[in-house]
């Protein structure tokens, strides 16, 4: 097991954002990048963005979408990653349920942890939770550190059709991110044709 330190604690759910973004671009970055081939990530804070499929559950904190291009296969592939965020006392059952209704547009739905203690009694609830319905768990040790966050479990990936994944970056990621993805797509498929 890790030792983690004391952790550190925040008191408003939004002064996360940065720090998750910021842990996304590096070492979640890092994790997912495939060992050949080529890859982007675009994160973004987006939990005052709404889709045109409303509901209580649908604003996920931050999302990712991530473009990859295999070094031997013609394919481009486009995963989209969501990241409900939660402070130590707001995490339970229903926190699990709200990253797992992500899921209905997303191909991996994340709850990200900013736990309280490196011992805490609920996460082994929370841990099998995350497990049982596909969504997966970081804990945020120290936010502020990119290197103090841990992937406790990685989700299957749910499957989603091209339309709902162009529908999701359309209504939720700003133009300045669907500018750089078109960017990367363009890219990619050059040097795919090369």
């Amino acid at each position: 097991m890790n030792s983690w330190g004391e952790p550190e604690l925040f008191s408003v759910e939004q002064e996360l954002y940065p720090c998750v973004r910021s842990f996304l671009n590096l070492e979640f970055y890092r994790r997912i990048h495939p060992r050949f081939g080529s890859m982007s990530l675009v994160a973004e804070e987006i939990s005052r963005v709404g889709g045109s499929r409303g509901g209580r559950w649908t604003r996920p904190d931050l999302a990712a979408v991530g473009i990859t291009r295999p070094k031997y296969s013609p394919e481009i592939k486009i995963d989209l990653y969501s990241f409900e965020v939660k402070l130590p006392a707001t995490v339970d059952a229903l926190a699990v349920h709200e990253a797992l209704a992500h899921k209905s547009f997303v191909n991996y739905a994340f709850l990200v942890w900013n736990r309280n203690a490196v011992v805490d009694k609920k996460l082994d609830e929370i841990e099998w939770s995350c497990k049982e319905h596909g969504v997966g768990l970081i804990i945020a040790h120290k936010p502020s550190d990119a290197s103090q966050y841990e992937i406790r479990h990685f989700p299957p990936r749910n499957e989603l059709s091209s339309s709902l994944t162009d529908e999701f970056i359309e209504e939720r990621i700003s133009q300045s991110g669907q500018q750089k993805i078109k960017e990367t797509i363009d890219r990619m498929t050059k040097v795919q044709s090369s």
